[in-house]
């Protein structure tokens, strides 16, 4: 199945796509491609990235999801009862994993720019709320709770 996502990003919407924004550093449109497992990423300067899974040995991509600024996509590989995640930035095609990857629990894209995951949370005293030290690498995880049962 294929997933069209259309974005607005504050910009204005003409038919050559996004008026108001930087060149190539912003999506204008993401389509997951759940069957093929790839990500297309159309640029605003109509250049068109295809992501492929990071770790196709570990899983199928499960979350892709575009930052409320459009310059970055988060991606997920589910493994059992957390996974791996990074994040592709779109004006340079860099990939950042997030070190420890993830656990059960939320996981996304803050209204800052930040990325909220929890990490061990399979056994509840090894559970931990980390977010994005900043927007700028939201890939930068630091621990804001620990939500594991001290004994």
């Amino acid at each position: 199945m294929i997933k069209p996502f259309f974005l607005f990003g504050g910009c204005f919407v003409a038919l050559l796509g996004c008026v108001g924004r930087g060149d190539s550093q912003f999506a204008t449109n993401l389509t997951f491609d759940e069957v093929q497992g790839i990500v297309f990423i159309e640029r605003q300067d109509g250049n068109l990235d295809s992501l492929h899974n990071p770790a196709p040995d570990e899983g199928e991509l499960d979350l892709v999801e575009l930052s409320p600024d459009n310059r970055m996509v988060l991606l997920t590989v589910t493994t059992g009862d957390g996974g791996r995640a990074w994040v592709y930035q779109v004006g340079n095609s860099e990939w950042h994993e997030i070190e420890g990857g993830f656990g059960l629990g939320e996981m996304g894209w803050l209204n800052d720019g930040r990325i909220v995951l929890h990490q061990g949370c399979v056994l509840a005293t090894q559970c931990k709320k980390l977010e994005s030290k900043s927007a700028d690498a939201p890939w930068v995880m630091e621990v804001v709770e620990d939500l594991g049962k001290n004994e």
